[in-house]
């Protein structure tokens, strides 16, 4: 989110002195240690983001607006994709058995 905010506070040619995110998980530790079937992806991702601008508040809004449409991994989360993979042991294909 912040490469996303630096590109758009450029584009827009908005001043931003100082910006903080903080960035959380919520998760259930039982799917991520294997105690049972619980599922092992957060439930939740929740983000605050702090900017120092001199900018207005409805500039900020928009700027936010944009970094919020145009960050990769909150959409990627918020709309999951399907995913693949495999894996290989000396050169040769393990089979996995999903």
């Amino acid at each position: 989110m912040l490469s996303q905010l630096t590109r758009y506070a450029s584009q827009m040619d908005l001043p931003i002195y100082r910006a903080e995110l903080d960035v959380r998980t919520t998760f259930d530790q039982r799917g991520k240690i294997g105690l049972d079937d619980t599922p092992s992806g957060a439930e939740l991702l929740s983000y605050e983001l702090d900017v120092d601008s001199s900018a207005s508040p409805e500039q900020i809004a928009e700027l936010v607006r944009r970094i919020d449409r145009g960050c990769h991994a909150t959409n990627t989360i918020r709309d999951p994709v399907r995913v693949t993979g495999r894996a290989r042991l000396n050169g040769e294909e393990l089979p996995l058995g999903r």
